[in-house]
């Protein structure tokens, strides 16, 4: 039944290689790429020291607020008088800092600080980022560690007893060396909550 005649409803069909497309299209020359690379390195080497500046930068504000939500956790401890004892942080001269519980009414020494009479430890030592450091062991006098309790009224002190904070811990300076400048956590007097700066 067939006649040998095509119907086609939508025109005759045409090969792309016929049509003469390719020989319309233009491919980029090697000089046009070699511009390209060229704008793009630019962009990256010029771009690249504010991303590592941004980077170290993230990683100082990183470590103040893992410190400040250490001391607020010890604050709330302290209030709330978990096991009938007052929470502090310990820090050390290596970069490390945890929380300590303390038994109440005691003054703490820092001869005291590892008797297992007087405190333990709680929870997990955490460790700043790398390249940040605690600027306030290069004040004089220098210790290798040095501690911020708060007392069951949630004020802050540096040996569990005394009122006010030592002026020289009351604020936590951390600094990097990749960056300039520094952040602070900053401790009331008062109240001994903590605030960024």
């Amino acid at each position: 039944m067939s006649s040998g005649y095509r119907i086609e409803l939508y025109g005759p069909r045409k090969s792309p290689l016929t049509t003469g497309t390719l020989k319309k299209r233009r491919a980029f020359t090697l000089i046009e790429l070699i511009c390209v690379i060229m704008i793009l390195s630019s962009v990256v080497a010029i771009s690249y020291p504010s991303m590592i500046a941004s980077y170290h930068r993230q990683r100082l504000s990183s470590s103040a607020r893992e410190i400040s939500y250490e001391l607020a956790g010890a604050r709330s401890l302290s209030i709330s008088r978990v096991d009938d004892r007052v929470y502090g942080v310990l820090f050390d001269k290596e970069g490390s800092y945890r929380t300590m519980a303390f038994k109440r009414g005691v003054r703490i020494e820092k001869e005291q600080l590892r008797d297992r009479e007087i405190s333990t430890y709680y929870g997990e030592k955490r460790y700043l980022n790398p390249g940040v450091i605690i600027k306030n062991f290069e004040q004089e006098p220098a210790g290798a560690e040095f501690v911020i309790i708060f007392r069951a009224d949630g004020v802050a002190t540096g040996d569990a007893i005394n009122f006010p904070l030592p002026d020289e811990i009351s604020r936590i300076v951390l600094a990097s060396g990749s960056v300039p400048g520094e952040i602070s956590v900053k401790i009331s007097k008062t109240t001994g909550i903590n605030n960024l700066e």
